[in-house]
C-alpha cells in the first residue's frame, strides 16, 4: 500500500488517462516489480491513446481515478512518444 491506497480498493471504472480515455476492463493485481507493494496494472485502448498523444521526447501524461470509498488519486509522468516505425 503506497500513500494509503490499496490497489484492490481502486475502482477501475473511474480510471482515466489525461481525463479522457478510460482504462480497459483488463487489469491485473500483483507485486509486479518485487517491492512487496501490490500493484494494479491497467491498459488503455491503443487507438484512443494515439489520437490524443503527440509525438515527442517529453510528453506529459496523467492517470486519475477513485477508490471504492470515494478517495481520488492522480499521478503524472513524462514519457517519450515515438511515431510508428521510429526507434
Amino acid at each position: 500500500m503506497l500513500g494509503g491506497f490499496d490497489a484492490n480498493n481502486i475502482d477501475v471504472s473511474t480510471i482515466l488517462l489525461n481525463n479522457t480515455i478510460p482504462a480497459d476492463k483488463t487489469t491485473g493485481i500483483g507485486d509486479y516489480d518485487g517491492d512487496n507493494i501490490t500493484d494494479l496494472i491497467v491498459k488503455f485502448d491503443r487507438s484512443d491513446v494515439q489520437k490524443i498523444l503527440r509525438v515527442g521526447d517529453k510528453v506529459n501524461i496523467t492517470v486519475s481515478g477513485k477508490t471504492y470509498d470515494g478517495n481520488q488519486f492522480e499521478g503524472s509522468d513524462t514519457i517519450r512518444v515515438i511515431d510508428k516505425g521510429e526507434k
